[in-house]
């Protein structure tokens, strides 16, 4: 009765998420959309706010794990998946640059020009910390075998997949570079940059 009870909480939180995610996607850069385009003129003002300068949350079911992410600017240019370090969470470990983004030569100037943000950010608080839960009923806190590492990078890659981002760049702090080297070494994609 757990497992189904958690499987369907699952379910609305992917909806919502979709729901959600498609929304930033239609609003953020209405130049995109037909939808967008029809009600421009009320949604200017708050489009530009919601892409550029406001975080917003989701919720990620993949993997067993009901993962909280963390997003700035989502319809960015160029996207970057921030791993959080040990015991770390989007917020601890990546709260000032998710308030205020990642500068790039082009934003200094696009800041003149009051134009949106070249990068986009993504973090999430890795399984069993912060506010992703765990859904088999056992496993509520974070453990740690000997792959853990491993674990993170396919969670990650996972949680980006299903935000529709094929092609990003990963920021890995601490125990995250390591997971982040995993991701790139797993993937051996070219879609993938790691700092």
């Amino acid at each position: 009765n757990h497992d189904f009870d958690a499987a369907a909480r699952c379910q609305r939180a992917a909806a919502a998420n979709k729901i959600k995610i498609e929304m930033l996607r239609m609003f953020g850069n209405p130049s995109k959309t037909k939808a967008a385009a029809i009600v421009t003129s009320l949604i200017d003002q708050s489009k530009r706010t919601l892409a550029t300068t406001t975080r917003s949350s989701a919720s990620v079911c993949t993997r067993g794990v009901n993962f909280h992410v963390e997003l700035r600017n989502p319809t960015a240019s160029h996207m970057i998946l921030c791993m959080a370090g040990a015991l770390g969470t989007a917020q601890t470990d990546f709260g000032p640059q998710l308030d205020h983004g990642l500068k790039s030569s082009e934003d200094m100037n696009a800041e003149k020009n009051k134009k949106e943000e070249f990068f986009g950010i993504v973090a999430l608080d890795p399984r069993g910390l912060g506010k992703s839960k765990i859904l088999e009923a056992q496993l509520q806190q974070r453990t740690y075998p000997l792959d853990f590492y491993q674990r993170d990078a396919l969670d990650a890659h996972a949680v980006m997949h299903a935000l529709g981002y094929e092609k990003f760049s990963v920021l890995g702090w601490s125990d995250g570079g390591i997971a982040a080297l995993h991701l790139a070494s797993d993937l051996q994609t070219k879609n993938l940059f790691v700092v």
